[in-house]
C-alpha cells in the first residue's frame, strides 16, 4: 500500500469527487461504490473494480477484527490483486457518499448491459423501467424485483442513472446483478414483441385491475415516472394497461410500491 493520501487537493481524490455527478460518471465511464456489502456484491457479479480506497482509521487490526465482513472483503481484494489506496479520514469523508462511513469506497467501471446479454427462462417475468428519475425509487424497484424473483430488469437510459449512489444503496447492491439491461424504449418494445412476451403497463387511467391479468404467461411489467407516467410509445393495441385499485383519496401509489405490488401479484399467480 502506498503512502497515505492526506490532501483533498490530490488529483486522484479530485477525480473521485467529480464522479459524484452523473455527468462525470457518464463522461469518464466510471462510478463509485460505497460500503462493504455493496462492494462485495459488485465483486460477486463481476463488476470491474479498479481500485479500493480505504479510510486509514479502518485499516488497523483492531478495526478489522471488529468487522468480519470488512476483513473478508480485504481478503478477497488481496486474492484478486486489486490496487488499494489508503487515505486519511478527512479525505475519505470527501469521497464517501452521505454520512455512512464503512471505511471503504471502490472505483468501478459500468458493465456492458444489453438486451442480448440477458439469459431468460422459457416463461420469463421481466420489469421495464422508463424514465424513473429518482434514484432511490429505482433502487427500491431493483430490490423488489430481486425479492419477487423476476428474471430481468430493463432500464431506459434517457433520464435514469443506473449507478447513482442512491440507486446502489437503496437496491442493496442488487442493481449489480447480471440480469439487468439498458435499452431505449422502442428497442425494448420490439425485443419483447419478437419474443412473444406480453407487455403489461401500469397506468392510473386504466379500467382493468392488475389482479385480472394472467401473469403466468411470459410477461414484462412496465412502469414510468410518477410525475409524467409512461411515454405515448407504450399506447399500442397489443399492450395491456392495468391499474392498482385505490380506495382512498390518493389516485396512485409511489412507483416503487406499485412495482412491488405488481411483482408479488405475478409471483403469487405463478406459485399459487
Amino acid at each position: 500500500m502506498d503512502t497515505v493520501i492526506t490532501s483533498p487537493h490530490n488529483p486522484q481524490i479530485k477525480r473521485l469527487m467529480k464522479l459524484r455527478t452523473g455527468k462525470n460518471r457518464r463522461k469518464n465511464e466510471q462510478f463509485l461504490i460505497d460500503g462493504v456489502r455493496e462492494i462485495s456484491r459488485a465483486m460477486n457479479f463481476g463488476i470491474p473494480i479498479s481500485t479500493l480506497f480505504l479510510d486509514s482509521a479502518f485499516v488497523t487490526p483492531k478495526k478489522q477484527q471488529e468487522n468480519k465482513e470488512f476483513q473478508e472483503l480485504m481478503k478477497r481484494t488481496r486474492e484478486k490483486h486489486l490496487p488499494v489506496c489508503e487515505v486519511s479520514t478527512p479525505v475519505f469523508l470527501k469521497i464517501v457518499f452521505g454520512n455512512r462511513n464503512e471505511g471503504v469506497v471502490a472505483l468501478a467501471e459500468p458493465p456492458d448491459r444489453t438486451l442480448d446479454s440477458l439469459e431468460l427462462p422459457r416463461i420469463p417475468m421481466i420489469a421495464v423501467i422508463e424514465n424513473i428519475e429518482k434514484p432511490g425509487n429505482l433502487g427500491a424497484i431493483f430490490r423488489s424485483a430481486d425479492g419477487a424473483g423476476l428474471n430481468a430488469v430493463i432500464v431506459t437510459p434517457e433520464k435514469t442513472d443506473l449507478f447513482h449512489p442512491h440507486t446502489i444503496r437503496s437496491s442493496l447492491g442488487t442493481v449489480f446483478r447480471p440480469n439487468a439491461a439498458v435499452a431505449d424504449a422502442e428497442e425494448t418494445i420490439r425485443w419483447l414483441i419478437s419474443r412473444k412476451i406480453q407487455i403489461v403497463t401500469a397506468k392510473c387511467d386504466s379500467t382493468k385491475p392488475h389482479t385480472e391479468t394472467d401473469f403466468t404467461l411470459p410477461t414484462a411489467i412496465v412502469l414510468g415516472s410518477e410525475a409524467e407516467g409512461l411515454t405515448p410509445r407504450w399506447n399500442r393495441t397489443e399492450i395491456c394497461a392495468v391499474k392498482i385499485p385505490m380506495l382512498g383519496i390518493a389516485d396512485s401509489l409511489n412507483v416503487s410500491t406499485a412495482a412491488a405490488v405488481l411483482f408479488y401479484e405475478a409471483r403469487r399467480q405463478r406459485t399459487g
